[in-house]
């Protein structure tokens, strides 16, 4: 047969060979069927694998020289590409259409275009390179977790990483497609290629599942990520009480703890940062986390802490918790993948709580807790967990966690939820402003609730409720005055000296109203003194002119106040003189009311609104 068989192996080009020399080489092994051939009138290259007769029966009769003795080793005809041989194919592309001779170095596209056999193709291409792939991934993970990465940065990368594995799984499920189909022509045997045929649906359907419930939401996560997008509840800083505390609240995205720093930079006085924060990017908490912690700045929840500000919150010298606040964990996530998609989401979050001895169970709880949910642990769970430092008063700390706290009338409108304050907005608007405006400054300027507290009652003592009690009407006043009664008997039982703070026989400085009394009888003291400014604005009383009956009302409570208590009546009458038996000095007051209260309610009003009338 006339030589014009061309064969490319490891970029050469040799030939021409005739067909018997092909058959010849074939059987010697000198020609594998992985090489590729051409001859002229063919469109493209293939591979020898497929030639008719010399390896699968010819599609018709070929005639078949008996004397191929001779035939030479292929290596005899090698044909350097670009030699000028008239009878070797140019392999640079020509006006005839002839193809380049293809690079068997070229292994991306041998293995996309099926060129590879089907062992190559499956098992190095396929199992080898995926067990390979899964290494990388591990570690590429690994390396951006400790990397020093801007969020941007690390979202390129990711997305990179990303968008390369959909890319090699596409070539790869591709590749030993094409690889099975020529196996079958080169071969004429079906049963491997169709059985891996069939793993390669099962690794497409596979892919498509990974791709739209893992790969897909985190490459979505990842590109919003280098993009710097952020969905994440914008943050809001407060500088408080004359700049000893600071808090931040909202949420966490980015820039969160290189703004909080600049603020610290310009306060170096903080030393507590309160955190009421709904979380956000874990990447700023932990960036928080170690602000608080070079800077040895406490950290302190009034309210609630969730998801990536408790990480911020570890972060803290000493760790405070107010009584009513709350430290919620779940899972980390990205892409809204957790621990159930992502196995090792959670690997720093678990270091940083065993860091700080919390015990297994606590940890297994918080990192498994789906991010979809929220687990609150109790205080005495956090505390033993060493998550917490300690539970404390919140009136020691600024008043912070306070929703819309730059909205003055949403201020106003809460404090109108107060009884009292809701009575006088509704009868006395002059006064109510008065009251609303000295709250809401010492909100704004992060007061703690007990200066809150003095703040407001300092107005209200000294400049509305003298006027009231000296023309309250009789039954009003005594109502007010039994529940003053009744809250001074408790802390004269509790605390004596809390007793004469009370009174405003000394400055306040460790009442709370709010806090030292039973529920029963803080409600009944709100409800006497809405009750009251009600009632003098309907009917007030007027004032006492029969000094003769004033006189006899005050010996008689006298009277009975000696026999009930002999020597209080003159503690009562100069209680300052007294302040070194603070006990005897809150009892002579409680007897002297009661021996007002004892006298007929008209006698009592009056006597009463005689005693406001000059104190006012």
């Amino acid at each position: 047969m006339e030589a014009e068989w061309f064969i490319g192996r490891d970029g050469q080009t040799f030939g021409p060979f005739s067909f018997d020399q092909l058959v010849a080489s074939a059987k010697d092994g000198s020609l594998s069927k992985d090489d590729f051939a051409w001859r002229p009138g063919m469109a493209e290259w293939g591979i020898a694998g497929s030639i008719p007769g010399v390896w699968l029966p010819p599609a018709l009769p070929v005639p078949i020289k008996a004397n191929t003795a001779s035939v030479p080793n292929l290596g005899e005809h090698s044909v350097s590409p670009g030699s000028g041989s008239a009878h070797a194919p140019d392999p640079a592309p020509t006006s005839s259409g002839l193809p380049d001779a293809p690079s068997q170095t070229n292994f991306i596209a041998r293995h996309w275009r099926g060129e590879l056999s089907l062992a190559k193709s499956y098992w190095l291409v396929g199992a080898l390179l995926t067990f390979v792939v899964i290494i990388v991934a591990a570690l590429v993970g690994e390396i951006l977790g400790s990397a020093d990465l801007t969020p941007t940065a690390a979202g390129v990368w990711l997305t990179a990483f990303l968008v390369a594995i959909c890319a090699l799984t596409i070539w790869q499920l591709v590749g030993i497609w094409r690889s099975a189909g020529n196996h079958i022509k080169s071969t004429g045997r079906s049963g491997w290629a169709i059985a891996a045929r069939v793993m390669v649906v099962f690794g497409a359907v596979k892919a498509l599942t990974d791709f739209s419930s893992l790969v897909g939401p985190m490459l979505s996560a990842s590109v919003q990520l280098a993009a710097g997008i952020d969905n994440t509840p914008p943050h809001e800083i407060r500088l408080m009480r004359d700049g000893k505390e600071i808090e931040l609240s909202g949420g966490m995205p980015f820039g969160t703890a290189d703004s909080l720093r600049k603020f610290l930079d310009a306060a170096p006085t903080v030393k507590i940062v309160h955190l009421n924060s709904v979380g956000g990017l874990l990447s700023e908490g932990y960036q928080l986390q170690k602000l608080f912690r070079d800077r040895q700045i406490a950290t302190y929840t009034a309210v609630d802490c969730v998801s990536a500000c408790t990480m911020a919150f570890l972060g803290g010298e000493q760790r405070y918790l107010s009584e009513k606040g709350r430290l919620g964990f779940h899972s980390a996530n990205f892409g809204g993948l957790d621990q159930n998609e992502l196995p090792d989401v959670n690997r720093e979050m678990r270091a940083v709580l065993v860091a700080h001895g919390a015990p297994s169970q606590f940890i297994d709880k918080a990192i498994t807790t789906d991010a979809a949910s929220m687990w609150y642990p109790s205080h005495e769970e956090l505390i033993a967990a060493k998550i917490v430092t300690a539970i404390v008063d919140p009136s020691n700390f600024a008043m912070s966690g306070i929703p819309g706290w730059r909205d003055d009338s949403l201020l106003e409108r809460s404090l109108a939820q107060i009884p009292y304050m809701r009575a006088l907005k509704q009868n006395n608007a002059t006064a109510y402003k008065k009251l609303s405006k000295r709250y809401v400054d010492a909100v704004r300027a992060g007061r703690s609730q007990l200066e809150l507290t003095a703040a407001v009652h300092s107005v209200f003592t000294t400049e509305i409720l003298p006027g009231y009690m000296a023309i309250a009407p009789d039954l009003a006043l005594i109502r007010y005055w039994r529940s003053q009664i009744g809250e001074l008997k408790h802390l004269a039982g509790t605390n004596a000296d809390l007793c004469l703070e009370f009174m405003n026989i000394t400055p306040r400085r460790q009442l709370d109203s709010l806090k030292q009394f039973p529920a029963h009888l803080l409600d009944e003291d709100m409800a006497s003194l809405a009750n009251l400014i009600e009632a003098t604005h309907a009917a007030p009383a007027p004032q006492a002119t029969d000094q003769e009956a004033l006189q006899e009302d005050t010996l008689a409570v006298f009277a009975n106040l000696e026999k009930s208590m002999p020597g209080a009546s003159v503690i009562a009458i100069e209680p300052h003189k007294h302040m070194d038996k603070p006990l005897l000095v809150c009892g002579s007051i409680v007897a002297f009311y009661d021996a007002v209260l004892a006298l007929p309610p008209e006698r009592a009003g009056r006597f009463l609104r005689s005693v406001a009338a000059e104190n006012k």
